[in-house]
């Protein structure tokens, strides 16, 4: 939806006005069917009256604003991007995430994730950001150039390896300090060390044929349970997938609701906002679904209240997980364009029932 208002239930429209699931209404109509809708239709009915309707209309293999020679998904302003997702002013990169806008292009990266602004020729890098240019291996390392297995180096660090914490340094390795002639002998030292170290060392977490240098550190080494991080949302897996594979699994801390002495069950809460008393706020209510408890917060009643809207019904770990369901996955599958036939690379599984239309076909139809 570009350029519209006063829209309920639409999708692909552009520059419209008063138009209810895609159909055009005079102003008076369309204030009638929403106001009807609202008093006849839960939330869970209008939202999967609405998923249902929007799976009969086209989609665009990817989302994407000013791109060009891109796959992936939700890209801006890039160019010549292989396999990138949620990123921002980006060139010339492959198997990026989450990169933005800054004061500069960023450009010519590989395997980088999060946060961008002006990040230049960084490889298998967490977290780089504000001018950071040729580092390599690195997690949270911003406004350094030539850093290498680093970790937590921020403001203008240079000619770095191996080391932690440092700031305004150059030329150290494991934060000792070298001169410039020391720093450029040992380096070189080091990586062919790495290069012939056997697959068994602990940095390499047991690959076959693998090398200590020319990978990111080994997920054994992460200080975050996998569960904890982001990759549960992207890459889900069981606790005993995850613990097969060696990998830490942070168990589920319970939050202890045994001074709550009145427990609802969601479903018998009042569907309507006006006649939620005060007193919910000293209420535990039961999820409908998973059957976990969780409390209302004052700011989030008064939130509720001010948009008229009813109390959830489920758990907040699981709303958020239905609203990340509604996105689609960071991996590409070809198919062939529902219009044209034309070869496409779409976050849209074959499976899925949508009508998949490559970009020139649906800037055709919609616009």
């Amino acid at each position: 939806m570009i350029g519209c208002q006063d829209c309920f239930g639409c999708v692909n429209l552009r520059n419209q006005k008063f138009s209810f699931f895609n159909e055009p209404c005079t102003k008076e109509v369309y204030a009638q069917k929403v106001a009807e809708i609202l008093q006849t239709k839960t939330r869970e009915e209008i939202q999967q009256k609405f998923l249902k309707f929007r799976s009969q209309q086209i989609v665009k293999n990817f989302q994407g604003k000013h791109t060009e020679d891109c796959t992936g998904d939700y890209l801006v302003e890039t160019k010549n991007c292989l396999s990138c997702f949620d990123c921002e002013y980006l060139e010339n990169s492959k198997y990026c995430t989450d990169l933005k806008k800054g004061d500069r292009m960023s450009f010519g990266n590989y395997d980088i994730a999060y946060f961008g602004m002006g990040v230049e020729n960084c490889y298998e890098c967490s977290v780089a950001g504000y001018s950071a240019n040729h580092n390599l291996f690195c997690p949270e390392v911003w406004n350094g150039s030539d850093v290498f297995y680093s970790y937590f180096c921020l403001r203008n660090t240079e000619h770095l390896f191996g080391c932690v914490g440092l700031r305004q340094k150059k030329y150290c390795i494991l934060n000792k300090q070298y001169s410039q002639e020391e720093y450029e002998k040992l380096v070189p030292q080091i990586i062919e060390h790495m290069i012939n170290t056997p697959p068994s060392s602990p940095l390499t977490g047991g690959k076959e044929g693998g090398q200590e240098w020319g990978e990111f550190f080994p997920i054994e080494m992460s200080p975050f349970a996998y569960n904890e991080t982001t990759a549960q949302d992207y890459f889900p897996l069981s606790q005993e997938q995850v613990t097969k594979r060696g990998w830490a699994w942070k168990e589920e801390e319970v939050p202890d609701f045994s001074h709550i002495t009145k427990k609802i069950p969601a479903a018998k809460l009042p569907q309507h906002i006006a006649d939620i008393p005060d007193d919910i706020l000293n209420w535990a209510i039961e999820c409908a679904e998973s059957k976990r408890l969780f409390q209302i917060q004052k700011t989030e009643l008064e939130f509720y209240r001010k948009m008229n809207l009813p109390i959830p019904k489920l758990h907040p770990d699981l709303r958020y997980a239905k609203r990340f369901a509604l996105r689609n996955p960071r991996k590409l599958w070809q198919r062939t364009c529902a219009n044209c036939q034309k070869s496409i690379a779409t976050t849209y599984a074959p499976e899925r029932p949508e009508i998949v239309y490559c970009e020139a076909c649906y800037l055709q139809t919609v616009y």
